[in-house]
């Protein structure tokens, strides 16, 4: 035989071991073996929102019904608080909000917003845990939610809280709750809140910055800067937007410096990134600049650090021409351009670029320029053909 037969109706402290070998099972797949030693209270937690493995039954046909069926059992047990904690940090890690006021009625204690205990599982035990971490690790956020309204537990302090697949609403909610405002002086939880905006989408990421841009700090712009240098890094072009343009932002308090830290960071040739969309990287280049000429914000110096190398990035760009052709006249004075640029263009620049800079007549020293010119031409032509 090699189905295991209804596992519902045994005790939920026996394991799914102990059950295949009282059923006589004698094949079972590799994934089955991974919950061998599992206890089968935990075993059905863990499947409450997938599939049980191929060749489980369960005598009954309603899930939830059985795993309630099942937890009244486990209440009935003398347990050790270990056991305990497992199981209802399972719980809320893997079930609903129905589940989770059950074992409240049972287990009180637990749900104190100081009660932190270690979590055994097979791979690694969680020292400090609890059940607010739990819910947030397995996005549960409705239960997390729940904690915090009820029960005064907070997210912002966990050390690896990722708000994966958050609802906006839900967000908005936690964060009315437990305010930002109150670790605007401590920098740990700030920069990881940063960090969280990595990766979301623009409804998600509008929220988190909207909180960092309301603080009252003198290191907001800080913290700013490192959300804008994340954003250019994933091409987030609505929401770079929706701060450079928001009238809580001003980028006058950014210096000079800071600006060309913020840029360089849209696009860098030597970065390599799966899928990099380099027309969005040029849009993201102009949003800047408009920003910059609409605010009256010098950026002269912007595109002299490191040898234009702003410059060097946007000759490489598609439809680069129109900004280049806004700020070549403030920068770049006739024979002032520097060879690293032109580099840039004969490798890697189009024939837009190419024509843009020959009818502006900018040049290097003649000679310089007359060798890099053999040098590249070769190149560039053999690339133009290509395309």
């Amino acid at each position: 035989m090699s189905v295991i037969n209804f596992i519902d109706i045994y005790s939920p402290l026996i394991t799914l071991g102990e059950i295949i070998e009282k059923q006589k099972v004698e094949s079972y797949s590799q994934d089955i073996e991974y919950y061998y030693n599992k206890k089968l209270i935990l075993f059905l937690i863990e499947f409450y929102d997938n599939y049980l493995p191929v060749k489980i039954t369960i005598l009954e046909n309603n899930y939830h019904k059985m795993l309630n069926n099942k937890l009244e059992d486990f209440f009935k047990e003398n347990l050790d608080q270990d056991l305990i904690n497992t199981v209802c940090t399972d719980i809320c890690f893997y079930t609903n909000l129905d589940f989770v006021k059950k074992i409240y009625e049972k287990y009180p204690n637990i749900f104190s917003n100081d009660y932190n205990y270690t979590y055994f599982t097979e791979n690694a035990n969680y020292v400090n845990y609890n059940l607010v971490k739990s819910a947030c690790s397995g996005e549960k956020y409705d239960i997390a939610l729940y904690l915090m309204e009820q029960y005064n537990f907070t997210i912002l302090n966990i050390e690896y809280l990722y708000l994966d697949n958050i609802k906006p609403d839900i967000l908005k909610r936690m964060l009315e709750i437990e305010k930002l405002e109150n670790y605007k002086y401590n920098p740990t939880i700030l920069n990881k809140f940063c960090y969280l905006i990595r990766y979301k989408n623009y409804e998600i990421q509008k929220i988190l910055v909207e909180e960092i841009l309301k603080l009252n700090i003198q290191d907001k712009y800080y913290y700013l800067n490192n959300i804008l240098i994340h954003l250019n890094e994933n091409s987030n072009l609505d929401t770079i937007k929706f701060i450079l343009y928001h009238p809580l932002f001003d980028g006058s308090f950014i210096h000079i410096r800071e600006w060309y830290n913020i840029i360089s960071r849209v696009y860098h040739y030597d970065v390599k990134l799966k899928n990099m969309n380099l027309h969005l990287k040029t849009k993201i280049f102009e949003t800047y600049f408009e920003y910059l000429m609409n605010k009256n914000i010098c950026f002269t110096d912007i595109l002299y650090y490191e040898d234009y190398l702003i410059i060097q990035v946007l000759v490489r760009l598609p439809n680069s021409v129109s900004l280049l052709s806004k700020i070549f006249d403030t920068v770049i004075e006739p024979g002032g351009i520097v060879q690293e640029i032109y580099i840039s263009l004969f490798k890697y620049g189009d024939l837009e670029v190419y024509k843009f800079i020959e009818k502006k007549k900018i040049i290097l020293i003649s000679k310089t320029y007359t060798i890099l010119k053999k040098c590249y031409l070769t190149y560039f032509i053999i690339k133009i053909i290509e395309l």
